[in-house]
């Protein structure tokens, strides 16, 4: 049987909270990445994000294109942003899942 003080309960809670919203965050800065790298393509501004995800396939960038190296200097905010929102979700994961772990 498991038993768990308010403390850990508590914390746990907080957890699940942290976690949940680093989730959140690299879920907006993948979206944001997306549309970054979209605009590249198109030269448009995008006034909905969700069309980054509906470009032509023969607009698009992949690696082997001329104008690869140019997208990615130019969405490289955005991709660090991207990476690091990922690597905080990944994080918060982990102290969440150590917090459960100790009540164990």
């Amino acid at each position: 049987m498991i038993s768990a003080t308010t403390e850990q309960m508590f914390s746990i809670a907080c957890k699940a909270i942290e976690h949940q919203k680093a989730k959140d965050a690299a879920k907006n800065a993948k979206l944001l990445y997306h549309v970054a790298w979209s605009k590249y393509e198109t030269g448009e501004d995008m006034r909905d994000p969700e069309q980054a995800f509906w470009v032509h396939p023969d607009e698009r960038i992949g690696r082997h294109h001329p104008s690869f190296d140019g997208a990615c200097e130019a969405t490289k905010p955005e991709y660090d942003a991207y990476q690091a929102a990922r690597r905080a979700e990944y994080n918060a994961k982990r102290r969440l899942e150590a917090a459960i772990r100790g009540i164990a």
